[in-house]
């Protein structure tokens, strides 16, 4: 399963255990957790804006995830799909967005995340 940012974020802050953690680990389950090379800028972006330990968070999510690389379908799918959010008033829709999302259906995965902006994709999973 891919997984958001903003699901890397909560699984960083919440101790393992806790009823976030938990929460986010059982829409999980058993699978595969992937990340797209890109969500290692935002959460190095993160951090720096809330002054975290950059280090300690890649290394994390690093340590749980199988980082995916950029290539250049999955750059021309994202813009695809940001261009046909954007026509469909999803306004917050971003490169970045259509990018994980891009990366998540190369590999056949189903994306978790916190974000709205993704509501309406069927092979998302906002929670």
């Amino acid at each position: 399963m891919m997984i958001d940012t903003s699901i890397i974020i909560d699984l960083f802050l919440n101790n393992e255990g806790s009823r976030e953690f938990e929460r986010i680990m059982d829409k999980i389950e058993d699978e595969d957790i992937f990340i797209s090379l890109i969500q290692i800028g935002e959460l190095s972006d993160w951090c720096y804006r809330n002054n975290i330990n950059n280090s300690e968070a890649i290394g994390f999510i690093k340590s749980i995830s199988e980082v995916l690389p950029i290539e250049e379908d999955i750059i021309e799918t994202a813009s695809r799909l940001k261009h046909t959010a954007r026509s469909n008033g999803m306004s917050k829709f971003s490169l970045i967005d259509g990018m994980i999302l891009s990366t998540a259906r190369k590999y056949s995965e189903r994306l978790l995340t916190r974000d709205n902006d993704f509501i309406g994709f069927n092979d998302v999973i906002v929670i």
